[in-house]
């Protein structure tokens, strides 16, 4: 799995729109995401990803700092930031959303 396809699973599943895989995303294409669907989507990418790649990758891809948890869902939360516009609120919601989905992944 490329960089590219990881940011594009975080934005499919982050995004749920019609706007997914054109970024940066414009904020009156995305929905009005609620802090439940970024902990939700979070949680979802973080587990396939997890589950699929192992921590280690997910690190590699996402540029993470280590290949702890903790240090990924941070990533993942600047990289889905970065691409898109409208989630910067729900921060918070997304990186623990990560972190559940990676801890309840299987490895």
């Amino acid at each position: 799995m490329t960089r590219a396809r990881l940011l594009g699973a975080i934005l499919a599943l982050s995004v749920a729109g019609p706007a997914c895989g054109i970024g940066p995303l414009a904020e009156e294409n995305l929905p009005d995401p609620s802090r439940r669907e970024a902990r939700t989507a979070s949680y979802q990418v973080c587990r396939t990803a997890a589950e699929e790649y192992g921590l280690e990758r997910m690190a590699e891809y996402l540029d993470a700092r280590s290949a702890r948890p903790r240090a990924i869902a941070r990533a993942f939360v600047r990289e889905a930031i970065r691409a898109t516009d409208g989630w910067q609120d729900h921060r918070d919601a997304g990186r623990r959303g990560c972190l559940a989905g990676l801890d309840a992944a299987d490895p």
